[in-house]
């Protein structure tokens, strides 16, 4: 086994100690930040005012809210990705990285949201203090509507405990998508995927395969499928639904499947 391919399976090859020391102490040290948060802000505000650092404490349970939801989006995205990559089903894995950082965004924005038109209900609910409504109104507006770093650093976090090279690989075909016209694998994603090989050495394609990322192809093979016209062949491990149905999908070339074995 290559030099190479132990680097990218570093959790697979790499000595127990030193994987948790080095997967560990970066997130140790990205849960210490999250929970930091309103410690260091209250430290700031209690220099103004006591009504301040009140309204701050109050706003510690929409922040503890917030961490809960990006770190539990993540938690799930990484077990699933992990998962699809060690099975080295690498169209699930695209599907779950695009679908984390999709639900990433959503969350940031309904977040965002209800800080906007929120903040000062959520408060007044507590208290009737004006000056307590309006430190903890402006304070919740900022840390919901500026929370896209909470999320984006949370979930990065949790897709990179994955296989590390495999996993950028991934996320690197899928934020191609982002671009403008490179909704699908056409021409213009194509000539994007083309540039970012050659700027990376990444070895991005329309379906990524364990040759190309360079991952050790240790699932037997089960069951085979060949395109009736181009004769490409489709392994895989587990009775699928391309596996139990191959009637109902078609080759990259239009040609039907058929199982062989």
């Amino acid at each position: 086994m290559t030099e190479e391919v132990q680097s990218e399976n570093k959790m697979g090859y790499m000595p127990i100690p030193k994987l948790l020391f080095t997967m560990s102490i970066p997130m140790i040290i990205s849960m210490l930040v999250q929970a930091l948060y309103n410690v260091v802000d209250s430290a700031f505000v209690a220099k103004l005012s006591e009504d301040a650092l009140t309204a701050v404490s109050m706003a510690f349970p929409v922040q503890n809210l917030m961490i809960a939801v990006s770190v539990g989006t993540g938690v799930g995205i990484n077990a699933l990705l992990s998962r699809s990559l060690g099975e080295k089903q690498f169209e699930q894995a695209n599907l779950a990285a695009r679908n984390g950082l999709f639900l990433g965004i959503v969350s940031y924005v309904i977040f965002a949201v209800l800080g906007l038109i929120g903040s000062r209900q959520f408060y007044l609910s507590q208290t009737n203090d004006p000056e307590l409504v309006l430190y903890g109104t402006q304070y919740v507006f900022v840390v919901t509507v500026f929370s896209f770093g909470l999320f984006l650093a949370v979930l990065s976090e949790r897709l990179l405990q994955a296989e590390e090279w495999a996993c950028m690989q991934t996320l690197a075909h899928e934020v191609l998508h982002t671009c403008w016209g490179c909704r699908n694998h056409g021409k213009r994603w194509k000539g994007y995927a083309e540039r970012m090989n050659a700027a990376y050495g990444f070895r991005i394609s329309r379906t990524e395969t364990c040759q190309a990322l360079g991952v050790p192809d240790a699932k037997p093979v089960r069951y085979v499928l060949v395109c009736q016209n181009c004769g490409q062949e489709f392994r895989r491990a587990k009775a699928s639904a391309l596996v139990q149905h191959p009637e109902r999908y078609r080759c990259r070339c239009g040609g039907r499947l058929e199982r062989r074995l």
